[in-house]
């Protein structure tokens, strides 16, 4: 009688254990899948909008029309990449929060991509000083507000992580307990 006891609690300390570590699994599945691969697509396309000024600015400095041609094709190259990172991440945002602030980001990315080719096309008509103008007023503070929109985006991204996160850790908590008195109650079971 006290062995079939004995097995019964085994067996339900293993199954209990194996419903914990499922669950767990499942948690830290979401917190990687979901949550950090939209993160990283965000991060992508913050990082790809940067070099978009550099292009920018050596359309303006240099007057060949090589060069700021192969900046145009870059501008184009960056804009397929950016966008495509923003389509990946909206597919990852669960909030409605999050949702609205891509899609302020996405309508920014657009003006600065509309100023960014106006400046690109400025400096081919060579016309230096009004693509500079451009840049310095307009082009460049949207490039500051995009970063600035896609680093709040990154926030709300890392506090759905932060929370799948502590919830992986609660459930780990509760089942560690829970196969703590189960063990007791086998050993106490088992002596008794």
């Amino acid at each position: 009688m006290l062995s079939v006891s004995h097995d019964l609690a085994r067996g339900g300390d293993w199954a209990l254990l194996q419903m914990a570590m499922n669950a767990i699994s499942g948690m830290n599945a979401q917190l990687f899948e979901r949550d950090m691969h939209g993160l990283d697509d965000i991060l992508h396309a913050s990082l790809l909008a940067t070099p978009m000024g550099r292009c920018r600015r050596m359309a303006i400095l240099k007057l060949d029309d090589k060069v700021q041609a192969s900046e145009a094709n870059h501008v184009d190259q960056q804009d397929a990449s950016i966008r495509a990172h923003f389509d990946e991440a909206e597919k990852m945002l669960i909030l409605p929060e999050g949702k609205a602030k891509l899609a302020e980001a996405r309508a920014t990315y657009a003006e600065y991509l509309a100023s960014t080719r106006e400046v690109l096309r400025l400096t081919r008509a060579q016309n230096q000083k009004a693509a500079l103008d451009l840049e310095n007023s307009k082009t460049k503070v949207l490039g500051d507000q995009l970063d600035k929109e896609l680093e709040q985006l990154v926030a709300i991204k890392q506090g759905v992580g932060k929370k799948t996160y502590e919830a992986g850790l609660e459930v780990f908590s509760r089942s560690r307990n829970t196969l703590v008195v189960a063990v007791a109650i086998t050993i106490l079971l088992a002596i008794g």
